[in-house]
């Protein structure tokens, strides 16, 4: 029928500006752009060289005064954890350069901020992970419940049980068997 959708947008490749020139810009997404160049070298050079480079993102962010330290330390998290290095030495000299960076004025406010931020993720994680097991648990008791009143108001057979709950029949006689012990 001659029918043809075309789309066109605009890609912008992160190799289009050089280091200098995106130190050079007021936008913060050209250091982020500038953490992703540095990202690609991951696996390619030596952690050490990977941290300096970290490093020289973070001393623009810090040095360029453009940004409030609530948006300095959320840059910083998203940087320590974009530019992973796994290496535990490595990230306390990171974390001491830039507290020698801010001449400690706000660097125990990002740091802390960074690991109270880490820490509320991991409890946020922690508390949906609760939340589901504890839902499980309750579809689980709710399930057992609903048999055993099968079993016992009714009267009903494992296999007619198995068949109402939709349940495997092993799992209506380990209910059936745990009743009776009860006894």
């Amino acid at each position: 029928m001659g029918t043809e959708i075309t789309y066109r947008y605009n890609a912008y490749h992160i190799f289009n500006h050089s280091e200098a020139e995106l130190l050079a810009m007021d936008n913060p997404f050209a250091l982020i752009v500038l953490a992703a160049q540095k990202a690609l070298l991951q696996g390619k050079v030596a952690e050490e060289e990977l941290a300096s480079h970290r490093l020289t993102v973070a001393r623009a962010l810090i040095q360029s005064k453009k940004f409030s330290h609530n948006k300095i330390k959320r840059l910083l998290l998203f940087l320590k954890n974009f530019i992973y290095i796994g290496n535990e030495e490595i990230n306390r000299k990171f974390d001491n350069q830039i507290e020698q960076l801010t001449g400690g004025a706000i660097t125990m406010g990002i740091i802390e901020t960074i690991k109270k931020i880490e820490r509320e993720e991991v409890f946020e994680k922690g508390i949906e992970k609760g939340m589901e097991k504890g839902i499980e648990k309750g579809i689980e008791k709710g399930k057992r419940e609903v048999i055993e009143n099968l079993i016992i108001k009714l009267g009903l057979s494992d296999k007619q049980v198995a068949d109402v709950t939709e349940m495997p029949v092993s799992f209506v006689k380990k209910i059936r068997a745990a009743l009776k012990k009860k006894k």
